[in-house]
């Protein structure tokens, strides 16, 4: 009998487990479908305007070779500078169980006891913040890894490493130069148009961070583990989690207002 009653309970979270696996998956279907809809919906808005601006675009001589080479150089520009700040006003990090110290640390050769990487061009800076929060930039050969706050009082060695793993993907793979490049691609032809299209071009670039999130995650998890990855983001996200998970699923709102994923589609993308 008491066998019995255990494989029905087994057999029961089995079947939640499904259930809650579907409706995630078509949560997450529905929030791409919004998002998607959004964007052409924006784009049929103003049509006739944005194809007048690619018109006067290029009947005053511009190529798109040349389009695509003063987007790449500026893009290069912006995220450099942006290392380079940060390296001046930040301090390097090294994380210690008791709190956070200040090390002489570049990444380079030797391998970091406390996040588990090895450096190759990426530095790991600290700032000081009342919030815990990580920040990334740049590409190789010089990427920069910002941790703000107090660390240790968050997250342990695992989760730790899982986000800095995460991190370190946005910098191997360029995201934040990508997302520059099609921004600068675009700004003769989307803002011009109007505040719409102004809005449009903002999202573009925030929902193209969207999507690199789940693949950075992806990339952490098979450095760390899954559970680690999620466990990072639910204590880093805290209280606005729900918020996040509301916006998913308004039509506009999570094209300009959402730049990272909610955690439970997150867990699916993990198979969590």
């Amino acid at each position: 009998m008491i066998i019995t009653d255990k494989m029905s309970k087994t057999k029961l979270l089995i079947d939640k487990k499904k259930l809650f696996n579907f409706l995630r998956k078509e949560n997450l279907l529905f929030a791409f479908v919004s998002k998607v809809f959004s964007i052409i919906f924006l784009f049929l808005l103003f049509k006739d305007k944005l194809q007048s601006e690619i018109e006067i675009g290029f009947s005053s001589g511009l190529t798109l070779g040349t389009l695509g080479f003063v987007s790449a150089l500026n893009s290069f520009i912006i995220i450099y500078i942006t290392s380079m700040v940060i390296l001046i006003i930040s301090k390097p990090f090294e994380k210690n169980t008791d709190r956070d110290t200040v090390k002489s640390t570049k990444m380079k050769s030797t391998k970091m006891k406390s996040t588990g990487m090895k450096s190759t061009g990426i530095f790991l800076r600290h700032m000081r913040a009342k919030k815990v929060g990580f920040f990334s930039t740049g590409c190789l050969p010089l990427g920069v890894i910002l941790v703000r706050g107090n660390v240790s009082s968050v997250l342990d060695n695992m989760e730790l490493s899982a986000v800095i793993q995460h991190e370190k993907y946005h910098i191997y793979y360029c995201n934040i130069l990508i997302r520059f490049f099609v921004l600068f691609l675009l700004k003769d032809i989307l803002p011009p148009v109007g505040p719409l299209g102004y809005l449009l071009w903002c999202a573009i670039f925030f929902q193209m961070g969207y999507f690199f999130e789940f693949l950075a995650d992806r990339y952490a998890a098979q450095k760390v583990s899954a559970n680690a990855v999620i466990q990072a983001v639910e204590k880093l996200t805290g209280k606005n989690e729900r918020l996040y998970e509301i916006l998913e699923y308004i039509p506009f709102f999570n094209i300009i207002l959402l730049t990272h994923p909610c955690l439970s589609f997150r867990k699916y993308m993990l198979g969590l």
